[in-house]
């Protein structure tokens, strides 16, 4: 199962794994830094759109 977590400026996503009872968090992305990062989170977003 995976997870997105935002405050409209900053991005976290969370995977969990319920066989281990266990989760990850992905790094921090944020549009107000030097490079906005706003493009990585739509790469993963599309990702986790071609999961099974």
């Amino acid at each position: 199962m995976f997870g997105l977590i935002t405050n409209g400026h900053s991005f976290l996503f969370a995977k969990l794994l319920k066989s281990e009872q266990c989760y990850a968090l992905s790094d921090l992305f944020a549009l107000r830094r030097q490079k906005n990062e706003l493009y990585s989170v739509v790469r993963v977003i599309k990702q986790l759109a071609t999961l099974p």
